[in-house]
């Protein structure tokens, strides 16, 4: 009896385990990220839901109400049993709809979740051995709620042994990488733009022997297996993205790749919850400057606010880029065309199959790095004409109905977001609809950058949709009209013909699909 009551509790528990699990493995298993992603979205509802909580309350109310009436015990722990029940069904009804929640099955997920099922069940064994059994059953009618509780305990006692296998994972690539002395390593890192350069970069040197970090890869463990499994003596060039989020991280990787060229495209406001201040930000970004050797070479975007603190952190020659001042290289006679961007870069006419001038400034970093590698700048714009932009990055996409849906929902920060605002004012389209998830990990400045947000979409778009509550009012104090909230799982939008919908940040591609039916 006692072992099948626990395995009904289990059973009731199973659907807020995997749902926990994994928003733990969304956030990269890091506390900071788990941190901020609770703040912004509400600690009670992701840490217990609303349904199981409802559930439970409702199943604890008839249980105490039946013990009033002097019901028997048995018919009053019927009710409790029911409410397990209730649970698991909930759980069946989500799976069989395809909404159950659950991680990607990687040996950390695996052996996580083990640990936490395992837990579950001893604390809910351990619980039914108690001799009052009334109040047994309502602590474990209690103790689906408190699932994420096992799953962070699981997290944390193998958080040992996967410190252990992480340094052994870098130790054996660190190796890999210095029996490659000559092997020529490319950082790339910034608050925006990193993809995007790399694609650009890679492009350019597409005729030699290449390894670039894929797409969602910039993290140590991610070029740290990249290098184990892929890593060649015939490669000549590595191009690595990095990314951070918070100081150190960058410094790591450099330690890992030891980079000879290092590129930064741009200091955003990207991720400022984790960081804390942009000046902490800048100095995350500009250990990459700081770990160049003093042959290497650094490239910076002269328009970003911390460029002259960040030419000071490299020992070797810094080469700017930029539109608007003295750089090394500049860019005049700047055109958006239906097709792409034109502009001219001493002498050499581009014409570029990527949407958005603000993306000049990448294409110049890609060119710049390119041309200490070998490639003239003449070369260089001939090879980018055959360009294609990485996908869901400010791709343009034609639907059947005639209208226009500019994809932007790789990823996003304040300045991507300005940056398709201010390219969706030049569109000829009658109607424009901007649709988004909101930006995330801003902290503190996540009133202001949406207010901010809200301000410059006022007159360009017809109508905003979020696809989430958060931060829409803050949106609107800016846009000075309601803003429409659509969960995702019930977006609809009426198309019609010569229509531009902007879709901005993190959201599921059956969204962008379906605006171009």
């Amino acid at each position: 009896m006692q072992i099948l009551l626990c395995s009904l509790v289990l059973a009731a528990g199973l659907s807020p385990l995997l749902t926990f699990e994994r928003l733990l493995q969304l956030k990269e298993w890091r506390r900071d990220r788990l941190r901020e992603h609770l703040r912004r979205e509400g600690r009670f509802s992701q840490l217990f839901g609303i349904v199981r909580p409802s559930v439970t309350i409702l199943g604890l109310i008839v249980y105490f109400s039946l013990i009033a009436f002097k019901s028997t015990a048995e018919f009053a722990w019927i009710s409790l049993v029911t409410t397990y029940g209730a649970l698991v069904w909930l759980m069946l009804f989500k799976f069989v709809l395809g909404k159950q929640s659950r991680p990607v099955w990687t040996m950390k997920a695996v052996s996580t979740f083990t640990l936490a099922i395992l837990l579950y069940f001893v604390v809910a064994l351990i619980l039914a051995g108690f001799n009052d059994l009334a109040w047994v059953m309502v602590i474990l009618s209690l103790l689906p709620l408190t699932s994420f509780c096992f799953v962070i305990s699981a997290w944390i006692v193998l958080r040992p042994l996967d410190q252990f296998l992480k340094r052994r994972v870098l130790k054996k690539a660190r190796a890999i990488r210095r029996k490659m002395p000559n092997l020529a390593v490319i950082g790339i890192t910034g608050s925006v733009g990193k993809t995007t350069t790399k694609e650009l970069l890679a492009h350019i040197l597409s005729d030699r022997s290449l390894l670039v970090t894929p797409a969602h890869v910039n993290t140590e463990m991610g070029v740290a297996n990249l290098i184990r499994r892929s890593l060649k003596e015939s490669h000549q060039i590595f191009i690595v993205e990095m990314g951070a989020y918070r100081r150190g991280e960058i410094k790591l990787l450099c330690a890992l790749t030891e980079p000879h060229i290092g590129i930064i495209t741009y200091i955003g406001r990207q991720h400022l919850g984790l960081f804390g201040s942009q000046d902490d930000l800048c100095s995350a970004k500009g250990e990459l400057f700081e770990a160049l050797p003093p042959e290497g070479h650094a490239f910076l975007n002269a328009d970003t606010t911390f460029c002259e603190n960040l030419m000071k952190k490299a020992s070797c020659p810094v080469h700017t880029v930029g539109t608007g001042g003295h750089a090394t290289y500049e860019a005049f006679d700047i055109v958006e065309e239906p097709a792409g961007i034109a502009f001219t870069l001493r002498g050499a006419q581009f014409h570029v199959p990527i949407l958005g001038t603000h993306q000049v400034t990448n294409i110049l970093l890609a060119v710049a790095a390119a041309e200490t590698l070998g490639v003239p700048v003449a070369e260089s714009a001939k090879r980018l004409a055959s360009f294609s932009a990485p996908t869901q990055t400010f791709e343009r996409k034609e639907g059947r109905q005639g209208q226009v849906v500019l994809d932007d929902t790789y990823n996003a920060s304040p300045e991507s977001f300005r940056a398709v605002i201010e390219w969706s004012r030049t569109h000829a389209a009658k109607k424009k609809i901007l649709i988004t998830s909101g930006l995330l990990e801003l902290g503190k400045e996540e009133r202001l950058i949406h207010e901010e947000l809200g301000l410059l979409s006022r007159e360009i778009f017809h109508e905003a949709i979020f696809l989430n509550k958060k931060c829409v009012h803050n949106f609107e104090q800016g846009y000075g009209k309601p803003v429409r909230v659509f969960p995702r799982q019930k977006f609809a939008l009426k198309i019609e013909k010569d229509m531009l919908i902007v879709c901005v940040g993190r959201m599921p591609e059956t969204i962008v699909e379906k605006l171009l039916t």
